[in-house]
């Protein structure tokens, strides 16, 4: 029997709510609800008196064109309990409270009016002339402290504004650019201490090295130190670029699969890994025989 009052609904792994048709409401649309009174009120028809949290089937809609800041306003038809004449009420979001619309009338509350006389009091209500003054001064007091206020961010928009016309985006990213490329230059031009070493040893006291094959003959080709020097340059960039090449080629291509708890490396080419656990089933069976 517990299956009969469950509360959960089973949704395949393929539900898409999307795929819900819509449904099209006209724009008076009336959405019966039930509902309690907000407040007390006395029916206009009948003079029979109805008191706060009276329970009402009820028809609720949205003011159309009435709204407040954005929020929608709604209208609650009733009836009365004793001539069934229906009346109306609607929110009033402005007080956070309802107000009657047709054939009713709201009736007396005290606590309304002591936070209505709060309210007052809170921004200024009436009182002596020495108050007014001094509220006055108050008042004068916290505008000019709020003009002030503007016109220091005014001021400050305005310096910031002309810092901003006397800066090029153009001539930043010129220069940016310019000096990424010379850094890039720098690093692939930097010769390491080693070749600076060789390059020491290998020149003469005259900045020249006469060019000797293997066997110690001399072809006659002399080299000054610039050549040497952009050549030796042109090698370890070559160096380097070849070094990047192969351990970008050499992290694409080596994957870690794991397989019946045995790493794998999986390479590009069209032979197959072996795996361990068929392997030795293989030579175990062999062995057998």
């Amino acid at each position: 029997m517990g299956e009969r009052k469950v509360l959960n609904k089973y949704y395949p792994p393929d539900f898409d709510p999307e795929k819900l048709p819509r449904l099209k409401r006209k724009a008076n649309y009336q959405e019966s609800i039930r509902m309690m009174l907000p407040f007390s009120l006395r029916c206009n028809y009948c003079g029979d008196y109805m008191g706060q949290g009276t329970k009402f089937n009820s028809r609720k809609e949205t003011v159309e064109e009435e709204d407040y800041l954005g929020l929608r306003i709604f209208r609650f038809y009733m009836k009365c309990r004793n001539c069934a004449q229906e009346f109306t009420i609607k929110t009033d979001p402005k007080n956070a409270d309802y107000v009657p619309e047709m054939n009713c009338q709201r009736l007396y509350t005290p606590y309304r009016e002591l936070e209505k006389e709060a309210e007052e009091d809170e921004e200024g209500g009436p009182g002596t002339a020495e108050d007014d003054a001094i509220r006055a001064l108050e008042k004068r007091t916290m505008e000019s402290k709020r003009d002030m206020e503007i016109m220091d961010a005014l001021d400050e928009q305005r310096a910031l504004n002309a810092r901003h016309l006397t800066i090029d985006a153009d001539e930043i990213l010129r220069r940016r650019n310019a000096k990424a490329q010379e850094s890039q230059d720098d690093d692939g031009n930097k010769l390491t201490a080693d070749e600076e070493q060789e390059l020491r040893q290998i020149f003469t006291k005259d900045g020249t090295k006469r060019l000797v094959d293997d066997t110690g003959d001399s072809h006659g080709l002399v080299w000054d130190e610039e050549t040497i020097r952009a050549r030796a340059a042109a090698r370890a960039a070559e160096n380097a670029k070849a070094a990047s090449t192969k351990a970008r080629r050499a992290s694409g291509q080596v994957a870690a699969l794991r397989i019946q708890g045995t790493v794998v490396r999986k390479t590009p080419s069209a032979e197959k890994p072996a795996i361990a656990g068929i392997a030795d089933y293989g030579s175990s069976s062999s062995g057998e025989e």
